[in-house]
């Protein structure tokens, strides 16, 4: 019982006429926003040296900024299992988790590799500006993502994104 069924991603949509049976000519796609006042790339002028040092990150460290509210399915372990592929580089690397998740299960895989260093975990908050601030590349490897707002506030910010294509 519906007039018109609204999705935020051509792949909700898909689902919806696929898993649903909507018809097509009922479905229309409107994607997310952001906020460009609070997103924006003077985010970083703001935040970058307070949270580094709040942190203990390195002014030089490079930080891959990972944010998510379920850890596994937005692909944590593949990010740090990536790791090792960096090796070598010049500038130190560090991960910075925000959100909520249970951290145990990253953390040995971290140790197992050697490079339990260079994560930091930070709880899910409600004012995640000045972990923009502070984030160089944005990485959501991702499983199942119908359009992920985090990528978008990330490039509203100015940061790299690195995300898969079930994102």
């Amino acid at each position: 019982n519906y007039r018109l069924i609204i999705c935020n991603s051509q792949l909700g949509k898909k689902h919806a006429v696929a898993y649903f049976k909507v018809p097509e000519e009922k479905i229309r796609v409107i994607y997310n926003g952001v906020d460009q006042s609070q997103f924006h790339p003077g985010l970083r002028t703001q935040y970058n040296k307070e949270i580094r040092k709040n942190l203990q990150i390195p002014e030089k460290a490079v930080v891959i900024l990972f944010i998510a509210r379920n850890f596994k399915r937005k692909g944590l372990h593949y990010l740090i299992q990536s790791l090792p592929l960096t090796r070598g580089e010049k500038e130190p690397l560090t991960v910075l988790v925000v959100g909520r998740g249970n951290p145990f299960p990253f953390r040995r895989i971290a140790r197992q590799i050697g490079l339990s260093n260079q994560l930091v975990f930070m709880e899910e908050t409600d004012n995640i500006f000045p972990y923009y601030g502070a984030g160089d590349i944005v990485v959501l490897p991702t499983s199942y993502d119908p359009f992920s707002n985090v990528c978008l506030e990330a490039l509203a910010c100015g940061i790299t994104v690195i995300t898969t294509k079930e994102n």
